[in-house]
């Protein structure tokens, strides 16, 4: 019937006209990421750890090739799923490339955040290390989302040192280079949680800030810059057209 239809259209002319984002709160990762540290044996104690320290061994896992995963390993219900559900993206990926563009972290505070989603891509075989001669490899966006008037305000600077960071660069760099385009990033705003943080005036004011400052850092770094304007709902949340209502 109408599902075997489905099938053989999404074989005959791929899967892409319905392609995804993936989106998840960036406490998940950090649980995720804390637990795989733990079980590979690299730390114990990631919870504590200031962002300095954070970003540290970050760093040096994203460097090194070996996985942290070992087999038969159980973790928590959420780090399973998570994993699982990136399982599911990597297949996606890899069989049809356009299926699934980008992952967006909700809550993104710090560089860690963006590591952390790197990291579980390298775990989960989406993103791969360069090594040698051999240049990294990268199949999905990382998307950082900036929710709160606080996060705005700072996110200029934020978008600033994970971009200069060597690991997250080498990936933006890898996924333009399959693509054959000059290095692009997405950053998402979050126009319901400033506007129950802030305000309306001061959400719009804050977002308004943040799109230009954060396009000066953008660009002059030579990346491309693309937002996703997260508006939805009532326009007292961010949402709708503020001008009709």
């Amino acid at each position: 019937g109408l599902l075997a239809d489905a099938i053989v259209r999404a074989r005959a002319f791929g899967f892409h006209l319905a392609a995804l984002d993936i989106r998840q709160h960036s406490k998940v990762h950090a649980q995720a990421v804390s637990e795989l540290l733990e079980a590979g044996g690299v730390t114990g104690a990631y919870p504590e750890m200031s962002e300095e320290d954070r970003v540290g061994v970050l760093a040096r896992e994203l460097a090194s090739p070996r996985p942290l995963r070992p087999q038969g390993c159980a973790f928590s219900e959420p780090t399973s799923e998570l994993l699982s559900v990136l399982e599911v993206v990597r297949e996606s990926v890899t069989r049809e490339p356009e299926s699934i563009r980008a992952y967006v972290i909700s809550m993104t505070d710090s560089v860690s955040d963006m590591l952390e989603v790197l990291l579980l891509m390298k775990e989960a075989g989406i993103y791969r290390p360069g090594a040698g001669n051999r240049p990294s490899k990268s199949l999905v966006e990382i998307v950082p989302l900036f929710e709160t008037i606080d996060d705005l305000q700072r996110g200029p600077d934020l978008t600033a040192r994970f971009l200069d960071h060597p690991a997250y660069r080498g990936h933006l760099d890898a996924i333009a280079r399959a693509r054959g385009e000059t290095p692009k990033q997405e950053i998402m705003l979050g126009y319901s949680d400033s506007n129950k943080d802030g305000g309306f005036f001061m959400a719009n004011a804050a977002l308004h800030r943040a799109q230009d400052e954060i396009g000066r850092v953008v660009r002059e770094r030579g990346i491309r810059l693309c937002f996703f304007h997260g508006r939805g709902g009532t326009v007292g949340r961010g949402g709708g057209r503020a001008a009709r209502a």
